[in-house]
């Protein structure tokens, strides 16, 4: 299994569009790590709002923007993002915390919350849906190395020291993420219940604090020193 994945993953390294790679990541997933649907979220330890990025059901990919909710309201995900690792969930106690929102239309027997995590701060998570293999400390380093392989691959380039010194606060992170998916400042503000003045404020002070002359360069600059994913 190793090798095989392996083989992908050198092939998705050489796809330039960070969309595709995500795609091709998540099909990886589902075909090396069998289930009946995966899910990819974005995540924000700010707010603690997840938005849907991708699913794939049988090899097919769906995009889910449309997919947003606060991940303090669905218990079971939220206790198991706090943990900052894969984990595991199955049995009763389970099953009593699942959200109807989530559920599917045959039975949830148990669910693997896979992190990917920046610079000690989860930015995503694949949330994969009735496994069909045994979850044991060999698979959960499987599994681990997956994320750390997926962070890897989106922030290929090397970084310049300078750019390694990029320190962000959560709500700047919040921001230039939502600006990097291609959303307004308007946008940014309604999602976050802030003011547009506030939103550019926070972009301004990235694109200082990363020697920018814009917010696309801030965002560009941003994505090489791997606080953007």
């Amino acid at each position: 299994m190793v090798g095989s994945l392996d083989e992908e993953i050198l092939r998705i390294r050489l796809i330039d569009s960070a969309n595709e790679k995500l795609s091709e990541l998540l099909k990886a997933f589902h075909h090396h790590f069998p289930c009946q649907l995966v899910h990819l979220f974005r995540y924000s330890i700010f707010d603690q709002r997840i938005d849907g990025i991708f699913s794939c059901d049988q090899g097919m990919i769906k995009a889910i923007p449309q997919w947003h909710d606060d991940a303090r309201t669905i218990p079971f995900l939220y206790d198991a993002l706090q943990l900052k690792k894969v984990v595991h969930l199955e049995g009763e106690s389970f099953q009593i915390r699942l959200s109807s929102k989530y559920t599917l239309n045959e039975p949830v027997e148990n669910m693997i919350v896979l992190p990917i995590i920046v610079n000690d701060v989860i930015v995503a998570f694949i949330c994969a849906i009735n496994t069909n293999f045994e979850f044991n400390n060999e698979m959960s380093r499987y599994l681990q190395g997956f994320g750390e392989q997926m962070k890897q691959l989106l922030h290929v380039e090397q970084v310049p020291s300078a750019s390694r010194a990029v320190t962000l606060s959560e709500k700047e992170l919040r921001v230039m993420q939502y600006t990097a998916n291609g959303f307004t400042t308007k946008e940014i503000a309604s999602f976050l219940n802030i003011a547009e003045s506030t939103v550019k404020y926070f972009i301004n002070n990235v694109m200082t604090k990363t020697s920018s002359r814009n917010r696309t360069e801030a965002v560009a600059n941003l994505y090489r020193a791997s606080l953007l994913i």
